[in-house]
């Protein structure tokens, strides 16, 4: 339930989501006047673990802080709303633990539209939203010394190169139907859709000695895949807290073929969502 002071509209929310591999918690604030509503949401990542060969880490500390603005109104008997957000690189996107890269933010400025509808009948709500997501470019540089270039072993040269790296952007549909059985309980489901571009990478390769820089340009990402999950829910209403349990259960799996993905299991998400 939502609380409001003096009129003003604002409001502020809670929000965590636990999973094995990540531990984070959220607070959205909003403002609302009339129709438009003006949002941001201000992210702690208390644990993110990432596996690599020799060894796994964990990182936490701030995300990226996105800003949002938002129209709701009627079509019809269905209830609607376009959002427009940006997220912003105040998460440490060259974090690192015990020499591992663990990152907690993209490095980059992201926009997104996301346009949703909802319907309700007799104690079942349906809603349907479609987003897509225009990542911006994060910049990297990454030094490779040479002490011999020139046969000089009191002389090191280096090779500077600057990585301008896109990520693909994203196209997502997540759809859902919810039931209301009495006051606490709802049971239902969801269904979401993911589309990746392959992304690409611009790199340019600056010299300490007598050589001429180059670049090299649209260097394939090879992140392009297609994901397609269903998620069967249940939540309960305890002092105004919901408390959610989702299954998330792999339907497809489509990724390019020079990077393959590890296989894609159950994974059972716990949420537990409560507005102030």
């Amino acid at each position: 339930m939502n609380k409001k002071w003096g009129g003003t509209g604002f409001t502020v929310g809670l929000e965590a989501e636990i999973s094995p591999t990540s531990k984070s918690f959220t607070l959205p604030l909003n403002y609302t006047l009339r129709n438009f509503t003006f949002g941001v949401s201000l992210p702690y990542i208390y644990q993110r673990k990432l596996e690599y060969a020799a060894s796994s880490v964990e990182a936490s500390g701030v995300g990226d802080i996105a800003g949002s603005i938002g129209y709701s109104g009627l079509l019809g008997s269905m209830l609607f709303n376009i959002n427009v957000s940006a997220k912003l690189p105040t998460g440490d996107d060259e974090n690192m633990v015990d020499g591992y890269l663990a990152p907690l933010g993209t490095g980059s400025t992201d926009w997104m539209i996301n346009l949703s509808f909802m319907k309700s009948f007799r104690g079942v709500f349906f809603t349907s939203s479609f987003a897509y997501k225009l990542n911006g470019t994060s910049d990297k540089i990454a030094e490779i010394v040479y002490s011999d270039m020139d046969n000089d072993t009191t002389t090191i040269d280096v090779e500077t190169i600057n990585y301008d790296i896109t990520n693909g952007n994203i196209f997502t549909y997540t759809g859902g139907l919810d039931f209301l059985l009495g006051e606490n309980w709802v049971i239902g489901g969801w269904v979401n859709f993911i589309n990746v571009g392959e992304g690409f990478t611009d790199e340019t390769h600056s010299f300490s000695w007598d050589k001429e820089s180059y670049t090299v340009t649209e260097i394939s990402n090879q992140r392009d895949m297609m994901l397609l999950d269903i998620a069967p829910m249940v939540s309960y209403r305890l002092m105004m807290t919901d408390l959610t349990l989702m299954v998330k259960v792999p339907v497809l799996t489509e990724v390019n073929e020079n990077n393959p993905m590890t296989d894609r299991d159950l994974n059972f998400i716990f949420k537990i969502g409560r507005k102030l």
